[in-house]
């Protein structure tokens, strides 16, 4: 009876040990985006889904979970299992700028996650009204140190990462540019278009139909390198002002804690993604410049460099909702 026991027992163990060493994955992906269907995270998202579902063969699915900024989403990553099942794209609005206006956010962006990779971000251009007087850069910093309140610029609300940038200039440059903000970007851009704003910045994507239509004139590149479509206008780096280049990221992230085997294969089935032909075109087409040589390791110092310099910053301005 007892050796019947004992062998019972070792064929419990050696299957328990079978299963636990079973190759990853073995079941479909959920991939959580924090923002509605339709944006750039949602591009993010379903370009990698995609490409991902064939390096790991195994359906990787998105499923969009919007609210509170991208808090919501984010959120149930948290407090999902740390089994790789689970995955959810971050953005520069869900662990750096959310988290610092938001005490009340649920999760800390640099402690709570397994960073997988960075996988794209996206150049900005400043634009100013073509009928103002000033000629580049250098003239509207004047104008806004000179004439306080004068300048407007519209950003997509209280907080944002626009928000974020224009509060960061007005400290840097000691103007004081004054920001109208609004339910997002859109309207923002129509105000602009109106003549109500005299500043204003957003994606290239979003700003170069309206430069090419004349209704809005460059006057610098928050980008490390000049723009094709706009090899004449200057960078902030350029200008001596790189720790202003703030912009748009995109990156996958797992709950905190995901085993190290798991996380490589994961990283690996991202690079392999970073390099699909579609993929790359399909974030181009977006505005997006995607991003190859992932890792981890990066994306980790990335996110916890912003995070925590936008919360000194925030800070030191008493920056809130």
């Amino acid at each position: 009876m007892n050796s019947k026991i004992t062998s019972i027992v070792a064929a419990v163990g050696l299957f328990a040990a079978a299963a636990s060493n079973a190759a990853y994955p073995e079941k479909p992906i959920r991939l959580i985006v924090p923002f509605a269907a339709g944006g750039p995270t949602d591009v993010v998202a379903r370009s990698l889904a995609d490409s991902m579902s064939r390096a790991l063969g195994k359906t990787v699915f998105v499923e969009n979970k919007a609210g509170a900024g991208g808090g919501v989403g984010t959120g149930q990553l948290v407090r999902a299992p740390a089994d790789g099942y689970t995955l959810a794209v971050a953005a520069v609005s869900t662990h750096v700028v959310n988290p610092v206006c938001n005490s009340n956010a649920g999760y800390d962006p640099v402690n709570d996650f397994t960073p997988i990779a960075q996988v794209a971000d996206m150049p900005m251009v400043w634009v100013m009204q073509p009928s103002m007087p000033e000629k580049d850069f250098k003239d509207v910093v004047e104008t806004a140190k000179k004439e306080p309140a004068q300048l407007t610029q519209g950003t997509p609300g209280i907080c944002s990462l626009g928000h974020m940038i224009v509060e960061k200039i007005n400290h840097r440059l000691g103007t004081k540019i004054r920001n109208v903000p609004y339910q997002g970007s859109a309207p923002a851009v129509t105000d602009f278009m109106g003549k109500n704003l005299s500043l204003m910045f957003d994606v290239e994507q979003l700003i170069i139909p309206l430069i090419t239509t004349n209704k809005a004139k460059p006057i610098a590149v928050m980008w490390p390198s000049r723009l094709k479509s706009l090899p004449n206008v200057p960078t902030l780096d350029e200008l001596g002002y790189k720790d202003l280049n703030m912009r748009p990221w995109y990156g996958i992230v797992a709950p905190k804690g995901l085993p190290a085997e798991i996380t490589k294969t994961l990283v690996d089935a991202v690079a392999t993604a970073m390099e699909d032909p579609k993929l790359r075109t399909q974030f181009s087409s977006a505005g997006m410049s995607p991003i190859t040589g992932v890792n981890g390791a990066d994306f980790a110092k990335k996110i916890k460099f912003e995070y925590e310099d936008t919360k000194a910053f925030a800070a030191k301005v008493q920056l809130t909702k």
